[in-house]
Order: structure tokens, then sequence, then C-alpha cells
């Protein structure tokens, strides 16, 4: 009984111990159509093996707050990289008012084109006082127009 139970135990230790797959898929996505990226994941559009534009979500700033008298705000900050490497950055907010200099779209030049960026929604929304679930289960949903 003893060796059955310490076996049990044992293999309840290896499992615990191992690690979790965290690896997050790089997406293809197309132009004009929504695409939902989870937090550090990347799109190429319009696909993987020789992409226009790339998208990283590289950050989400979580301020929202149902029950409260304000519903604050959610900010999506991503990563553009053009076909031939050029990075730049671009914030975009739902909630932030016009004084804020922010919005839930903005215009990139890349590849000697224009695109437009625009965040529908931010995934999941917390319930309690503001942002605090982990960035690694955010979700954001946007549109890349050209």
């Amino acid at each position: 009984m003893k060796l059955l139970y310490s076996w049990a135990v044992g293999l309840l230790g290896l499992t615990a111990c191992s690690k979790e797959n965290n690896v997050t898929p790089h997406l293809q996505a197309a132009f004009n159509q929504e695409v939902t990226l989870r937090y550090s994941q990347t799109a190429s559009l319009p696909d993987l093996q020789a992409p226009e534009l790339t998208l990283t979500l590289e950050d989400v700033l979580d301020q929202r707050c149902p029950p409260c008298f304000s519903p604050g705000t959610v900010q999506a900050v991503l990563a553009v990289q053009s076909q031939n490497g050029e990075r730049q950055a671009v914030r975009l907010c739902l909630g932030c008012g016009s004084a804020t200099g922010l919005s839930d779209s903005a215009a990139v030049q890349a590849n000697n084109q224009r695109y437009v960026l625009t965040l529908h929604q931010v995934t999941p929304v917390d319930t309690g006082s503001g942002g605090n679930g982990p960035k690694k289960d955010k979700q954001a949903v946007l549109t890349v127009q050209r």
C-alpha cells in the first residue's frame, strides 16, 4: 500500500512540475476583417510567407471598472512592422476622450502606403476595481484597412 501511495505521489509531483506550453501561435489575417490577437501574439497580413504588414499586441493597459461611476479606459499597444522590417508603435484606446490625444483608430504609413488600424474591443473586461486581470488573458479585436 505504501508503495502504491509513494508511486502516486511521485507521479503527481512530476506532472505538477511540467511546464505550461505558452507558445502563442503566429496568425495569418486579412485586411478589412476583424482579427483577434492575444497578449504578445503576432499576426501577418495578408499571409504568413510574405507578410505585407506584421502586428504584435505588445501591451494592454486596462483601467476599466464597469461597476464604477466612470467606466474607465483600455489601451492596446501594437508593434507594426513593414515588409522591410521598419517598426513603429501604435497606441489605440477605448474610452479615451479627445483631450487625451488617443483614439480607437490610428493611421500608419508603411510600405509607401497608408493603413488604418481600429480597435473594436479588449476582453475579458474585469468586474473588479479595474484592470486587475493578468495581461496574458487579454485579447484585442481589431481591423486593418488599406
